[in-house]
């Protein structure tokens, strides 16, 4: 058998002449860096090879290498084929063509190969022709077990692009997916789905099984996309989902069905039994929606955003036709209240609630007006949609509350006990109750004059129990909770037994209602009665006839609110009515 190659050849013996390292030093060398040294030749067909070859290979060092040898450790048979025909072509022309070869542009290659014990290593294979003075026209090269450096590269590449809970690509994978499909011009369709419910279902099972429903959720949806599609988690309770097709509305609207369907499906989680999780969903095309992955992004949660508000029965939808409409006047109405909010111009006005026993002014609900650059007054029904934003609905709080209790301190007696309405935002804020209870302490004011009015959602099912100690709180200091426009959203018989209110808020459907539906009147003697068996007091807004008036007054209601009694003015023109 021949002598093994000998990668240090004639190097090695000068340096040992001079005293230097030893050619079995640099054996040692090429040991510790993993690097192997191998020459092949094309005509013989035969491969010489150093120690450290072997061992990457796995091979005995008695064994007589050849290129069929070495390709028969390499896995893939795709790989076998291409590393030949790299081979072939880097050797085709010779010595001549090696010279004009670049020497930083060596052939390089890398793929995955079985020990003949079976183990399974990834190696960097690096060749060029031995093109020099006294080259042999030779392919010379290294081979180095790169599987560590490998599984490293693939665990941060992993840490980056996927997320750990659900194994599903991350924000980062799907943008650069998402470009990469819209550089190639490919059309596509989009879905971003929200979670609803989830945080509720959360916090009753907690953590563990709560991240063993997200892992079911997200491979229902994979199952959804194919392989060449792609499903990610890009936020906490949100999933977007990519498909590449022809008819690309058909498609989205396809997998926001598919979505919503997977969801009814009971998890496999028994404690998640009884709870209902819901989604939203926003859809997009490109190029029909947008051109650029921004664009597209943009359209996904300004659509998602829409159908949230549209009620539970729309599900899905694109940001086209009404659906945009919707959203540009939205859009409009944010900035007329941020800009309103900036330059001061948010101010209560104030609508009086009559007592309908002695028909005396009683109180007052102070309401948001906008006085617009041009002198002119508007109120929610021009700008409302703005409320839904979180920046919006507090200013416009903020701005009101500070202008009652200015009011106040310049003339309580003139408005009573004043009630004053808070958005969620508002509200949910942990420390709502404790600034309330200071603005009013740092005006001298007592907390009996403020009545704190909420909407129905704020306080019914899981939404109430994070407030509950903010309004014992207020309670406790002698502040008011009215429940507004009672009757038209979720409250039920029993919230009137258990939610923490002092006074409920007849929505004025049912007083604006009475001539036209005779329904209305035994609704309204009925929600009194039981007020009145609940110890809570009544107050029926949208009075606006003598008629109703005396309807009301028969059923002994406490209070109402209305045209007929004033409309809402700002507290300088504020008069002194009687029925």
């Amino acid at each position: 058998m021949e002598a093994r190659f000998d990668p240090f050849g004639a190097r090695a013996s000068a340096f040992g002449e001079s005293g230097g390292c030893r050619p079995e030093a640099l054996a040692r060398l090429e040991r510790l860096s993993g690097l192997g040294a191998w020459c092949h030749d094309p005509k013989g067909g035969q491969v010489r090879a150093s120690a450290q070859v072997y061992e990457v290979l796995g091979l005995s060092p008695d064994i007589d290498l050849d290129l069929e040898t070495v390709l028969a450790r390499f896995v893939s048979p795709k790989a076998r084929q291409l590393l030949l025909d790299r081979l072939a072509a880097l050797s085709a022309g010779g010595a001549q063509a090696a010279k004009a070869r670049p020497p930083s542009l060596p052939l390089s290659f890398d793929a995955t190969i079985a020990t003949p014990a079976g183990q399974l290593r990834r190696v960097r294979l690096r060749a060029e022709v031995d093109g020099g003075a006294s080259g042999t026209g030779c392919v010379i090269g290294t081979l180095r077990d790169v599987t560590h450096e490998n599984r490293d590269r693939q665990r941060l590449w992993q840490a980056a692009n996927i997320d750990d809970l659900t194994g599903l690509a991350n924000q980062r994978w799907f943008q650069r997916r998402l470009q990469l499909a819209l550089n190639e011009g490919t059309a596509l369709a989009l879905v971003l789905l929200d979670l609803d419910g989830f945080a509720q279902m959360s916090d009753q099972l907690g953590a563990v099984q709560s991240d063993a429903v997200l892992r079911e959720i997200a491979e229902r949806l994979s199952g959804l996309v194919g392989d060449e599609g792609m499903v990610a988690r890009i936020a906490g309770e949100e999933f977007v989902l990519m498909r590449a097709g022809p008819d690309t509305d058909d498609l989205a609207q396809a997998l926001a069905d598919g979505a919503f369907a997977a969801l009814e499906e009971p998890f496999s989680i028994a404690a998640s039994a009884g709870f209902a999780l819901h989604a939203a969903a926003g859809m997009a095309t490109s190029p029909t929606d947008a051109k650029d992955s921004e664009g597209l992004m943009r359209c996904l949660r300004q659509a998602l955003a829409e159908v949230k508000q549209m009620g539970p029965l729309t599900h899905a939808a694109f940001l086209r036709g009404p659906t945009r409409a919707r959203f540009e006047a939205r859009r409009e109405a944010i900035a007329f209240v941020l800009a309103a909010a900036k330059e001061g111009r948010v101010r209560a006005y104030y609508q009086p609630k009559v007592s309908f026993a002695t028909g005396q002014v009683v109180a007052h609900e102070a309401l948001a007006r906008i006085i617009g650059r041009d002198g002119k007054v508007s109120g929610p029904e021009q700008w409302g949609a703005a409320l839904d934003d979180v920046d919006c609905a507090r200013h416009v709080d903020a701005a009101v509350l500070q202008a009652v209790l200015d009011d106040l301190k310049r003339d309580a007696g003139r408005l009573h006990r004043v009630g004053v309405n808070f958005s969620e935002h508002s509200l949910r804020c942990p420390v709502f109750a404790d600034r309330l209870l200071q603005e009013i302490a740092a005006r001298g004011l007592v907390p009996d004059l403020i009545e704190v009015e909420v909407i129905e959602t704020v306080l019914v099912g899981e939404r109430m129990q994070p407030l509950s100690q903010g309004f014992a709180r207020l309670r406790a200091a002698g502040i008011r909770i009215a429940l507004d426009d009672f009757g038209t959203g979720f409250a039920s018989l029993s919230h009137l037994r258990d939610l923490p209110i002092d006074r409920i808020k007849l929505d004025k459907s049912f007083v604006l209602g009475l001539g036209a539906d005779a329904r209305n009147a035994p609704i309204l003697r009925a929600i009194i009665e039981l007020a009145h068996a609940l110890g809570l007091e009544t107050v029926a807004e949208g009075v606006e006839t003598e008629e109703a008036v005396a309807f009301l007054r028969a059923l002994n209601c406490g209070e109402g609110q209305g045209y007929h009694f004033g409309m809402a003015q700002p507290f300088e023109a504020l008069p002194s009515l009687n029925v």
